[in-house]
């Protein structure tokens, strides 16, 4: 895959390919692969020392050289990766990536914590369980009625912090523990009204937390699910049915 890169971004792809072929030529690696480690501890120091790069996407206030995964990204092609894609048409959650280095699939999530989360359940997980040897699953979405109406905004998905609880009419909240198995059995196509005489059954009604962007990890721990929201569907109202992806320990 090819970035666009500017003047700078050029400048450190140029930087780095010299060290690359000054510290650790072709010969050079051919010598490390026979070695018991394969690693070159002068050659890693320098380039921390020299060019920073072990820190290049970590900020300057924690001692790292504050550039983003753009730089990182051009840093790990000149060692070797080659990267399939690098943002998906997701909030939160638009600058993942992923390639192959040295016959290793790699991410790269995003840096703040919601973002993460999100890219983590939807990519790295189920990738991790395929290359373990299990079967392809879909993600574990069930529905819920919606608790107010939102309007989201862009021609992107959405994953939204929210939290789920099964009520009834005029009833209190069921906690996750009592309440039914959160899965596809609870959607409008299969959640009846019980019989005459008997009590109702609890739906599931889901609300977005109030957050505040992708660094907003509090949100999330309030929360125990992410509403999604199809960028086809980005005007829903109170009471219609919704789908959600629970948080992984929290339903």
């Amino acid at each position: 895959m090819r970035f666009a890169v500017s003047t700078e971004q050029q400048e450190l792809r140029e930087s780095v390919r010299r060290f690359l072929a000054d510290r650790v030529p072709l010969s050079r690696v051919r010598e490390l692969m026979e070695t018991a480690d394969g690693f070159d501890d002068l050659s890693w120091q320098q380039a921390g020392s020299q060019l920073g790069l072990q820190g290049i996407a970590i900020g300057e206030q924690y001692g790292g050289s504050g550039f983003s995964f753009a730089e990182q990204a051009i840093v790990l092609e000149e060692l070797g990766a080659e990267f399939f894609f690098d943002a998906v048409a997701l909030r939160p959650g638009k600058p993942t990536v992923f390639g192959w280095c040295r016959g290793k699939p790699v991410f790269g999530l995003p840096g703040n914590p919601v973002s993460t989360m999100v890219t983590f359940e939807l990519f790295a997980s189920p990738a991790i369980e395929i290359l373990s040897g299990y079967a392809a699953r879909p993600l574990p979405l069930f529905k819920a009625k919606l608790a107010h109406p939102m309007n989201e905004k862009g021609g992107v998905a959405h994953f939204l912090p929210a939290r789920v609880s099964w009520r009834t009419d005029g009833a209190k909240s069921v906690t996750a523990l009592d309440a039914p198995h959160a899965s596809p059995a609870n959607s409008q196509a299969t959640n009846p009204a019980p019989p005459a005489g008997e009590p109702p059954t609890p739906e599931p009604i889901v609300e977005v937390l109030l957050w505040e962007g992708s660094g907003d990890i509090g949100a999330v721990v309030r929360g125990n699910c992410y509403l999604v929201v199809r960028p086809s569907r980005l005007r829903i109202d109170a009471g219609e049915w919704v789908e959600v992806l629970p948080r992984r320990g929290a339903l």
